[in-house]
């Protein structure tokens, strides 16, 4: 029996999953850095660790005691993802790794347990994951993606009222870089964009 061969209008598609109605937007792994992104709706990200991928990065998004943490979905021990991991101290805003236990500050993003290692592990302090600043306007969970460490640094500060000037100095001298990148990858950021808005019907 020959097998079915799809239609050229079928060929390339990306199938819609069931935790995302815009696979397209998700898979995007370019994109326009240094700018914030809708991640989710508001009224869909409870106290259950929530699993993202924006412009190629992988994300959870988490809400707890009122407030939204973004922080790496990936744990430096082993890579197990940190979405399907436990919030093994509910008063404390902390995520638990699955594998091995170990536990990191949602806020920003450093180990403060390891379970399996006991209280004098000495991982405790120097493992950290990456942390992403969220805000929430107009019903939507809004996540910022910079170019790097500094830019979360520098957005942190901002918002907590530390001290950043430094942080702008250092930005300044990576824009250069930045910038360049940006222009190469522009003409498939206008791409991705143009299919994003075909596919919700944006009118």
């Amino acid at each position: 029996m020959e097998p079915k061969v799809a239609h050229g209008l079928d060929q390339g598609r990306v199938p819609k999953t069931r935790t995302s109605p815009w696979p397209r937007y998700d898979a995007a792994a370019l994109g326009f850095r240094n700018y914030w992104y809708p991640a989710m709706l508001s009224h869909k990200l409870r106290r259950r660790a929530v699993a993202l991928q924006i412009l190629g990065e992988k994300l959870l998004l988490i809400r707890h005691q009122e407030k939204c943490f973004a922080i790496e979905d990936r744990c430096p021990h082993r890579g197990v993802p940190l979405s399907v991991g436990r919030c093994e101290f509910p008063s404390m805003n902390t995520i638990t790794c699955r594998y091995h236990g170990w536990t990191y500050d949602l806020s920003n993003g450093l180990c403060v347990a390891a379970l399996t290692d006991g209280p004098d592990s000495p991982i405790v302090g120097k493992a950290r994951v990456k942390t992403y600043p969220l805000e929430e306007r107009k019903g939507i969970i809004w996540a910022f993606i910079g170019v790097g460490i500094l830019s979360a640094l520098a957005a942190a500060a901002v918002k907590t009222g530390s001290p950043y000037g430094y942080l702008l100095i250092l930005l300044a001298l990576a824009a250069p870089l930045a910038g360049l990148l940006h222009w190469l990858e522009s003409w498939l950021a206008h791409d991705i964009a143009y299919r994003l808005l075909a596919e919700l019907r944006i009118e």
